[in-house]
């Protein structure tokens, strides 16, 4: 219960009781809101990339990548939105790829018949020579930022195709039950307490 000076008139009191529910309606409810919005939902992206880290051998790191917050809550949008990237995830993105006699292994995972590149080999557009800053160089380079992992689709030498692992359905299931844990669970919490601390700097007292 609000704290009201007992010996002011009662007028004043109803207008001081007026006046501290318009500014728990106008700022310390959307401003509490939206904060316990965005700390649920780092909450539960944090999760899910713990859950999928766990379930698929894959990195946190590389997890977290796919959790994009496109518009964080806002008093006035009390709205987060987070883009989940959910198409294959390329191998080389879960760790450093290490080559065996009978493949490729990049974490736990192994692939057999697969191989590294990362394009250095292969010949680019060709330049014209009055085009060249290097004289000697006829191609432009296709080395790639990082290292690949790749694969025949046939026992011919071409085509070859990145190595991926599906990542939707772990993505999404850990992605939606972590949401609703943490909206269950950490949101009345949250809540509560940027309420309260709202309160506090509008020096609204609260007494039970």
């Amino acid at each position: 219960m609000m704290n009201i000076h007992r010996n002011a008139p009662l007028s004043e009191q109803i207008q001081k009781t007026i006046a501290n529910l318009n500014a728990i309606k106008r700022t310390a409810v959307p401003v509490a809101t939206s904060k316990t919005i965005n700390a649920v939902g780092m909450v539960s992206e944090r999760n899910t990339a713990k859950d999928v880290s766990k379930t698929e051998r894959i990195k946190q790191k590389s997890i977290r990548a796919r959790l994009v917050v496109r518009q964080k809550s806002a008093p006035a949008v009390p709205v987060r939105i987070v883009k989940v990237r959910r198409h294959t995830m390329a191998v080389s993105a879960v760790g450093k790829p290490r080559k065996t006699k009978r493949g490729v292994t990049v974490g736990r995972h192994r692939f057999d018949s697969a191989f590294v590149a990362d394009g250095s080999k292969g010949f680019g557009k060709y330049i014209p020579s009055a085009k060249r800053s290097n004289r000697s160089q006829a191609y432009r380079p296709t080395r790639l930022k990082s290292e690949q992992v790749f694969t025949r689709s046939s026992k011919a030498r071409y085509p070859i195709e990145v190595v991926t692992i599906p990542i939707a359905e772990p993505l999404t299931e850990a992605y939606e039950r972590s949401v609703r844990r943490a909206y269950n669970q950490d949101f009345p919490r949250s809540m509560a307490k940027n309420l309260e601390t709202e309160f506090r700097k509008l020096k609204l007292g609260i007494s039970s």
